[in-house]
């Protein structure tokens, strides 16, 4: 059902209460700033819902419990300050988030907590290091436009399963040499558009798969011969036209 791009303000706990075979909703490019907790309570049959591009403060606990079924959530460009565990409850089979665009403070170490089949998330908040811990089956994650400024070290080692990594157009300008520890799958990395002015010698030595790096648009002056001699399935990248 797409309703994205008029001037919708507020849906209410009946709005959508006859349409329980519905299986995506568009609600994005609104002016969407309250969603009651039962709005969806009868579209168990739900696989996609598109929030994005509202004005939403919150994202109630239990509102999306119901939704047993949801394979992709798009809450991005909102002003949510705060999301915990109970705001995700109920969502075992998502496996796409965006959370761009918002206005998240600290997030706990649970608040992914019951997103174990997650694949791809678009996050710009990372000021809690154990907040990855639960999302071992995280393919995708963008970090980009964060406003880091460093990694520590061993952030991202509960993510076996991690391809591709993006981390592009932070302020960036120091890396610990065990940062990308534990991401033995990891295809694709992106840190270009950041302050780095040097690469830790032993930085890529757990990136075995490693495919495709991009570090353009850095401050670096050189980099140690050895620096690259782990990268043993490097693809080249072709030369912009």
């Amino acid at each position: 059902l797409p309703l994205g791009g008029n001037f919708i303000a507020n849906i209410s706990a009946f709005d959508f209460h006859r349409l329980a075979g519905l299986q995506r909703l568009d609600l994005q490019y609104n002016r969407i700033r309250s969603l009651h907790p039962k709005a969806f309570e009868r579209l168990d049959r739900l696989e996609e819902l598109y929030l994005g591009n509202n004005l939403l403060p919150a994202l109630a606990p239990g509102t999306l419990s119901t939704l047993a079924k949801l394979r992709i959530l798009y809450v991005n460009a909102n002003e949510i300050g705060r999301l915990s565990a109970a705001s995700f409850s109920g969502l075992s089979s998502l496996v796409k988030l965006r959370l761009d665009g918002n206005e998240l403070g600290s997030l706990g170490d649970s608040t992914f907590s019951g997103l174990p089949n997650l694949l791809y998330l678009h996050l710009d908040s990372l000021r809690h290091p154990d907040i990855f811990g639960p999302l071992r089956s995280l393919h995708t994650l963008l970090l980009a436009s964060n406003g880091l400024q460093q990694l520590t070290g061993g952030l991202f080692q509960h993510l076996p399963g991690l391809a591709k990594l993006s981390l592009s157009g932070n302020r960036l300008a120091h890396l610990a040499p065990d940062a990308f520890t534990g991401l033995g799958s990891l295809k694709e990395l992106r840190l270009e558009g950041n302050l780095l002015s040097h690469l830790p010698v032993a930085l890529l030595e757990p990136l075995s798969s490693l495919e495709a790096l991009d570090l353009s648009r850095n401050a670096l002056t050189a980099l140690h011969p050895a620096t690259f001699s782990h990268l043993g399935r490097w693809r080249e990248q072709p030369d912009p036209v």
